[in-house]
């Protein structure tokens, strides 16, 4: 079990933009390049459009999951930084809900039982601009695209009542952001992210931080990103089957660095 789980923490995704990047670096005419591999083990409620609260669990997530791939590009020169944050999932859960039955005699309860199947990209492009530099700490702003597609299948049980679904789309938003490191010493730092976007959706927004160490010859990373998806209320997916969507949860990730 313990191995599955930490290949899952390697390759594992839903979601969302991210927390990485340089660390302690000095000016230079000269390309910095990154290279990040990592995990994250998310949570993702869901809010149905119809008020029903679903979630697939951190567990269901790691026994249910068929593929997945996170993986960060980067580029830095002076000022400028480039990021690639490319995610793609395909994993399975199933929830149960009760609610009243309005209209019915004496009210009843109703138990909804689902099994959801989610498979799809999150892939943001962005290019940064650091605004603050001192011998501790680097603050950088800018924005970006971020590209969201999304296969959604759920067969739910209302009662004795089978139902089942398949939705399909493509989004993409702007993105604008901040993010910074800050060392602690020679070893160890902190970074932070926090983004928000809008166009396909009606709100995107994310928060992330995490502790860096520094070995010789990669740079370990773990710590924990939230990101909350708003969906427009419309007859078209995703509006029309969910008002919003969170994933959260630890991430863990290599980064190596090259010129």
């Amino acid at each position: 079990m313990f191995q599955k789980v930490l290949a899952t923490l390697l390759i594992l995704s839903w979601s969302v933009a991210t927390v990485q990047a340089a660390g302690k670096t000095e000016d230079s005419d000269s390309w910095e390049f990154l290279v990040e591999p990592y995990g994250w083990l998310p949570k993702v409620p869901l809010t149905a459009s119809n008020g029903e609260k679903l979630e697939i669990s951190q567990d269901q997530v790691i026994s249910n999951l068929s593929g997945a791939l996170m993986l960060i590009l980067g580029a830095r020169k002076d000022k400028w930084t480039f990021y690639l944050d490319t995610i793609y999932f395909d994993l399975e859960g199933d929830d149960s809900a009760s609610r009243p039955a309005a209209g019915l005699p004496g009210d009843p309860t109703v138990k909804f039982d689902a099994d959801i199947g989610v498979e799809g990209w999150l892939v943001t492009l962005s290019g940064t601009y650091a605004v603050f530099e001192n011998d501790r700490t680097r603050l950088e702003m800018g924005g970006g695209v971020r590209y969201y597609q999304e296969d959604l299948s759920i067969d739910l049980d209302v009662g004795p009542i089978p139902e089942s679904a398949d939705y399909s789309w493509e989004l993409w938003d702007g993105v604008v952001m901040a993010r910074g490191f800050t060392d602690l010493n020679d070893r160890w730092y902190l970074s932070y992210l926090a983004d928000a976007s809008t166009g396909g959706t009606d709100l995107t927004y994310q928060l992330a931080g995490a502790l860096n160490y520094r070995f010789d010859k990669f740079t370990l990373v773990g710590g924990y990103r939230y990101i909350k998806w708003d969906f427009e209320e419309s007859s078209d997916a995703p509006g029309s089957i969910a008002k919003d969507q969170i994933a959260k949860g630890p991430f863990l990730g290599f980064k190596f660095f090259f010129k």
